[in-house]
């Protein structure tokens, strides 16, 4: 049963970091389950903490104790800041258990539990990955046979932990661990093959660390580099070189392969004529404009672009649409406003993590903001509405600047924003903080892999705008 409960841990770990894939309702369920599970693996593992005052405390010992100490402190803040920001399995609690700054707790919890779970797991492991060892003699004495399957394991584990060390990067481990990435971003159309790839071998370096950690500490650092340098020197040489050519074969593909496959391999296709035909709603006088933000027209694609893998662009046969363009294209469709976009003068870069970067800078002032001012005279319009993805947890820079350098005294502004997870953000609240114009608290947010089909949520917010 232990080993059950922990496999399926493990598995339903990948599953919740996979928040893009399952959507917030199949991420709360997951990570009760997962919760609950950790209450048993403990309960199962009872007899070390019967064991915590007994015994001598070695090196190898207080890093085990190190470890599982900072994994339960993290496992309880990732499950009370998940019940504190449940819309479904704990939605029943009232409002008066939410902990402030709870998002920011719970992603940062999330990163660092899953490198820590790893860990964990890499101290426990010695009885298999220690089978496989001992197999191949990897830290025997004796060193006859099995040279060329000896090397070509310990070139194939570093090969995985140096993918592992280029995902961690990839994936922002640090930046969200850290805090000073305060919003996930996730690529909605990445294929999940890639996404599990990466996280595996994030889980791998990791484990395979654990594992070499203990062991430096059972043996002695001494005599584990006297093995390595015996077991290196008793090699053939040409057992050395062709594992050496497989090894960078792989690393080579981990670093140029994967990245051009995943750009040029995954279409995203939408029909735009399908998603945004609807009929007129009547606004009851409203006199409107759309304003809208994307990345489309802001941005320096590659020009072999057709299709495209990212969280704000997709492709409608060739041409690429971003998902606020089509959000705008649904509104004026329905209420015959005119749609503007609003342009940056400084450009993006093609990589949507790269993009993320650069709006970083932005927000720090590191990076010139500048837009286009093509828009119309806006005193004729008595509403406005404002499409933007949520950025770094707020308005994108260049949306502040349309506020603040357009009067809107006197319009009301009515804000639809797309996001990957963290709704709002604090977008609502800091609006306020660069126009004059009458916010209403009627805004709309739309999960970002449900754009295309966000046709029916559109008309309905546009009726409630109308009838108030």
């Amino acid at each position: 049963m232990r080993t059950a409960v922990n496999i399926l841990m493990t598995l339903l770990l990948m599953v919740a970091m996979a928040y893009h894939y399952t959507g917030p309702m199949w991420h709360e369920i997951t990570g009760t389950a997962m919760f609950v599970l950790f209450i048993i693996h403990n309960a199962l593992n009872y007899r070390w903490y019967k064991s915590l005052a007994k015994g001598r405390y070695n090196a190898a010992r207080v890093f085990m104790l190190v470890t599982n100490c900072l994994l339960i402190a993290d496992i309880l803040l990732l499950m009370l800041s998940g019940i504190s920001m449940s819309f479904y399995v704990f939605k029943f609690l009232p409002d008066s258990v939410s902990i402030p700054s709870a998002r920011s707790i719970h992603l940062i919890a999330s990163y660092a539990g899953f490198l820590l779970i790893s860990f964990h797991i890499g101290l426990h492991i010695r009885g298999v990955f220690g089978k496989i060892c001992n197999k191949i003699k990897l830290f025997s004495e004796k060193q006859k046979g099995l040279g060329f399957i000896r090397v070509l394991f310990v070139l194939s584990v570093a090969a995985a932990c140096f993918y592992g060390v280029y995902a961690l990067k990839e994936r922002n481990f640090w930046g969200y661990i850290s805090g000073s990435s305060m919003f996930a971003f996730f690529d909605y159309e990445e294929l999940p093959l890639w996404f599990f790839l990466d996280y595996a071998a994030i889980m791998f370096l990791f484990v395979i660390s654990a594992f070499l950690l203990q062991k430096l500490f059972a043996a002695g650092l001494k005599t584990i580099a006297e093995t390595a340098l015996r077991n290196i020197t008793e090699h053939k040489v040409r057992y050395s070189v062709i594992s050496g050519i497989l090894v960078l074969a792989a690393v080579l593909f981990a670093i140029f392969g994967v990245s051009y496959i995943r750009r040029h391999f995954q279409p995203v296709e939408v029909d735009r004529m399908t998603a945004t035909q609807t009929e007129r709603i009547d606004m009851k006088g409203k006199n409107g404009i759309v304003v809208y933000f994307t990345r489309v027209g802001n941005t320096d694609f590659a020009e072999d672009i057709d299709a495209v893998s990212s969280a704000s662009l997709m492709s409608d046969g060739g041409t690429l649409v971003g998902n606020s363009e089509l959000l705008a294209e649904m509104i004026a469709n329905a209420t015959g406003y005119t749609a503007y976009a609003i342009k940056t003068k400084n450009k993006y870069s093609s990589s949507y993590i790269d993009t993320g970067r650069e709006a970083g800078k932005e927000m720090r002032g590191e990076r010139s903001s500048e837009i286009e001012q093509d828009f119309p005279e806006l005193a004729q319009y008595d509403t406005v509405i404002l499409v933007y993805p949520l950025w770094w947890g707020t308005l994108p820079v260049p949306v502040q600047r349309f506020l603040t350098e357009n009067k809107l005294e006197g319009k009301t502004l009515y804000s639809l924003v797309t996001h990957g997870g963290g709704g709002f953000g604090s977008a609502l609240q800091d609006t306020s903080k660069y126009t004059a114009a009458k916010l209403s608290p009627d805004a709309l947010s739309v999960y970002d892999d449900e754009v295309t089909a966000a046709l029916p949520k559109v008309l309905s917010w546009l009726e409630k705008i109308a009838n108030n």
